[in-house]
């Protein structure tokens, strides 16, 4: 059982603990679902969030997964390698039941292909990061921004400092997304 695992005690680096844990407890539900039945026909997307770092960059600080297990796979775009997270859920999950998705919905489908590289904005260990396209911008805490050439948002890239924009775009990335929130809670 994983609560009880006794293995993540005498580990001493936290993140191969934290790896023993989510196995054991991942194991113990995959194996309640089919024991009861249910694995075989449900969509199950097990989902982590924060954690502790990550050895590619000493910024990194949400490492996590995202698996999908899909019955009738066979009918189903494959799913795509690539950045997905939590937000991605909803789409996914519409995705792989035929279902519009509404215009305020945010995300990507594990389920699509994609040929541009996603905007993603992340705030980790006291620095502003956005994706966008090929141009990472990273503006620390003090208002310092600078400007790389790179598509993913982990790893080390060619920079530029002391550009200022990205403030700027952030704002209005802020702002997009506050409205965004607003509309769906009038939706309710």
């Amino acid at each position: 059982q994983a609560h009880g695992h006794t293995g993540v005690h005498h580990l001493a680096d936290r993140r191969d603990a934290a790896v023993v844990y989510i196995d054991a407890a991942d194991g113990q539900f995959l194996a309640t679902r089919k024991k009861r039945g249910v694995l075989a026909n449900t969509l199950q997307i097990i989902t982590s969030d924060e954690s502790h770092g990550a050895d590619v960059a000493d910024w990194v600080s949400t490492w996590g997964l995202n698996i999908v297990l899909a019955p009738g796979r066979h009918g189903l775009p494959a799913v795509n390698d690539g950045h997905f997270a939590l937000m991605d859920t909803s789409l996914s999950v519409m995705d792989y039941f035929g279902l519009p998705a509404h215009i305020s919905t945010y995300g990507r489908s594990v389920f699509r292909h994609y040929n541009v590289p996603r905007d993603m904005v992340s705030n980790t260990a006291g620095r502003l990061r956005w994706l966008q396209g090929d141009k990472r911008y990273e503006c620390s805490s003090l208002g310092t921004c600078r400007e790389c050439k790179a598509v993913s948002l982990i790893g080390t890239a060619e920079c530029i400092d002391g550009v200022t924009e990205p403030y700027a775009m952030f704002a209005r990335k802020a702002a997009w997304l506050d409205a965004s929130l607003t509309r769906l809670a009038k939706m309710r």
